[in-house]
């Protein structure tokens, strides 16, 4: 199992308690403190009894938190009548599954960003209950559907569908959400642990195998498994860009015939309600990572590089499994500007009409061009702190100097055909660096953490060290424009912090103080982890004080829920009770911005690739 920190655990155990009960509480907390365990071990850790484990384990592997080892279902077809008679199954907590929960609201909320109230539901009745087959969740869709449709108003637009032809727009709604890979296929082998499964594939080959098996034939084995466990990957993948394939092949059929009907298009959907789906974490992961580098495009340069930004984003998303991609494959400036569309004309504005040296005029050049000018730029193509003659406006890309400077974005890759001339620059191909971006926004929020909590000082001792590497307290005191007291002291403290290490670098064998080089340097692997596990022990404190101060008001909130109460809050609170919901309101509003800006840190910190 993954080593994970106590805060990790805390959490976990914390959401399995506040999700699903008591008992599947106890139970992935023991997972999750002791590791990889079979059932007997798990009931003579618990109080529990055994029907009740049982049970808990059922919930958890359904709502996919733990792995189980029982490798039967794919070992009887090879002819192993009784493969898992060898010992006893075991099961295993997944910390990544347990501490995804804290986002399951940010993935409701893309989902109906992106497709609307029917895929709202759907996302969130698949978080519910971890997978479902198509036919309960059509089902399920429709009943909450029906509800809500119940408790608001009818007029509403969002709400406006029949009873009759939900089925079929619900239905439609998955299949768009399985083709754009939101949601994905679930096999009975994705619950079993992958070590298990590679351990079942090498006894089969190895069972295969004639007489006794020398090293030689191991080795060939493991390298097969190792290829049979990578094609399955492949296998799924593929098996996820299939519905996509089919629904753009079925659009440009629809295309040709000139039908747009959308009961046409439900008719033509093919799932069977035997199959199990679930949310593909991934896909939604790769949206906020979109978002996290547009925002910080935005917010360095101006609104026309976000714009940008965000269509390359989508272009380069198309092809990726998740979001481990360090580089992304090649975008030509065409395509930008194609895939901005009428927003394409915003890209315009941040450039003057005409240079003050003559050498440029907006009128004669095109869209593309001025696209790939922007992306030239961002490739560091364009040196902006010693250009003079920038056709920028004056003042556009300031910000981009004084906070991150995301110039690493993408890099340029031109055109051997095409080269040259009016209109070439939308020939030019661009790639996006994300892993060295994401190393540019780590130390931003690892300098942003550091002045938060040391001080601006502290800030820029960080950054030398980060920048410049092991250096002697009399060298850093100098880059730091401080004087070698304050230094050392403030060094001492970083220390104390486990912010920054020290090295000894002795001149002789004896090793003596007096002989001997002090060298402070930053491990930034290390001090990753130890700041994931400050962000990560104040979430869990946030999440707990939500949950506290919910339990501390249950009658109000029982009441407010009422939908009596609903309709006519007015009439049915007292002045004394609409002061305290608009006090727990402003205070549980306020918990979640802070929980969702720590998100977004842990996030930053450790969900970006990293640069190898």
């Amino acid at each position: 199992m993954k080593s994970i920190s106590p805060q990790d655990i805390r959490l976990g155990e914390h959401i399995l308690t506040q999700l699903y009960g008591h008992a599947c509480g106890e139970v992935g907390s023991i997972l999750l403190n002791r590791g990889r365990l079979p059932f007997a071990n798990l009931l003579r850790m618990s109080c529990l009894t055994g029907n009740s484990i049982r049970a808990a384990l059922i919930v958890l592997i359904q709502q996919n938190c733990v792995l189980h080892s029982d490798t039967s279902l794919l070992t009887s077809q090879t002819g192993d009548s009784n493969p898992s008679s060898g010992g006893p199954e075991y099961f295993e907590a997944v910390p990544e599954e347990i501490l995804t929960r804290v986002r399951f609201g940010q993935y409701i909320n893309l989902a109906y960003q992106q497709f609307g109230i029917e895929s709202k539901l759907i996302v969130a009745c698949l978080l519910d209950n971890g997978k479902l087959r198509v036919g309960q969740l059509v089902t399920m869709v429709c009943e909450q559907y029906h509800s809500q449709r119940q408790q608001l108003d009818e007029s509403e637009d969002e709400l406006r569908h029949s009873p009759l032809k939900m089925p079929q727009i619900v239905k439609s709604n998955v299949y768009n959400l399985l083709a754009e890979r939101y949601i994905k296929p679930s096999h009975p082998k994705h619950s079993i642990n992958p070590t298990d499964l590679a351990l079942a594939y090498e006894k089969q080959l190895i069972a295969e195998l004639p007489g006794v098996p020398n090293p030689k034939d191991i080795k060939a084995v493991k390298e097969k498994v190792m290829d049979r466990m990578a094609t399955d990957e492949d296998e799924g993948f593929q098996e996820m860009c299939s519905f996509g394939q089919k629904q753009r092949a079925l659009n440009s059929a629809q295309n040709d015939r000139n039908v747009q009907s959308k009961r046409q298009k439900t008719q033509e959907v093919s799932l069977t309600d035997d199959m199990y789906i679930r949310v593909n974490y991934a896909r939604f992961n790769m949206k906020i990572r979109n978002s996290i580098f547009e925002q910080e495009c935005f917010r360095s340069y101006n609104l026309e590089a976000g714009l940008i930004m965000r269509a390359m984003l989508i272009l380069a998303e198309g092809k990726q499994k998740d979001g481990s991609d360090l580089v992304s494959d090649p975008i030509s400036a065409q395509a930008i500007v194609m895939k901005l569309g009428q927003q394409s004309s915003i890209v315009k504005t941040c450039f003057p009409a005409r240079a003050a040296n003559g050498q440029f005029n907006l009128k004669l050049k095109n869209t593309g061009d001025l696209v790939a000018e922007m992306l030239s730029v961002m490739a560091k193509q364009d040196d902006l702190a010693t250009s003079t003659s920038s056709v920028y406006v004056a003042g556009s890309l300031g910000k981009g100097l004084a906070q991150l400077n995301p110039l690493s974005v993408v890099s340029e890759k031109k055109n051997n055909v095409l080269g040259g001339g009016s209109g070439s620059g939308g020939m030019r191909e661009f790639k996006i660096e994300y892993a060295k971006y994401s190393l540019e926004l780590r130390k931003a929020l690892v300098s942003r953490i550091i002045r938060e909590k040391y001080g601006i000082e502290a800030a820029r001792v960080v950054r030398i060290l980060m920048h410049k590497g092991r250096l002697d307290e009399k060298h850093l005191a100098k880059f730091a424009m401080m004087t070698l007291k304050d230094s050392r002291e403030l060094c001492l403290k970083l220390s104390a912090g486990k912010i920054i290490e020290l090295q000894e670098v002795p001149k002789t064998n004896d090793r003596q103080p007096s002989r001997t080089f002090y060298l402070f340097f930053i491990d930034f692997q290390k001090l990753i982890l130890n700041l994931t596990m400050m962000i990560r022990k104040s979430q869990t404190n946030l999440i707990i004080r939500i949950d506290h101060e919910l339990k501390q008001r249950k009658n109000l909130v029982c009441k407010v829920n009422r939908t009596d109460v609903i309709a006519d809050q007015e009439g049915l609170l007292t002045v004394w009770e609409r002061a305290d919901l608009k006090k727990l309101k402003t205070l549980i509003q306020v918990l979640e911005v802070a929980k969702l800006r720590l998100e977004r840190d842990l996030f930053i910190l450790n969900d970006l690739p990293w640069l190898q």
